[in-house]
């Protein structure tokens, strides 16, 4: 389970983050839980990008990870 503050990373879009809150969805009759995630960068600096997926969708990183490959470009 993630816990807020937790940096997590998208396993389809690659969207990096942190969370801050969890919601819920309804699948096939079920509600499925997951997690609302702030976006570390975004194209509008000044804003503020919150995701939300299913929690199975979601991986947890390091945000290290994330500026090494950034910089190695």
């Amino acid at each position: 389970m993630f816990r807020t503050e937790d940096y997590v990373l998208h396993r389809m879009f690659r969207y990096s983050g942190t969370v801050i809150g969890y919601g819920r969805r309804l699948v096939d009759g079920n509600y499925m839980p997951t997690l609302k995630v702030r976006l570390s960068s975004s194209v509008v600096e000044s804003q503020d990008i919150i995701v939300e997926d299913l929690t199975s969708r979601w991986v947890r990183s390091n945000i290290e990870d994330d500026l090494r490959a950034a910089l190695s470009f």
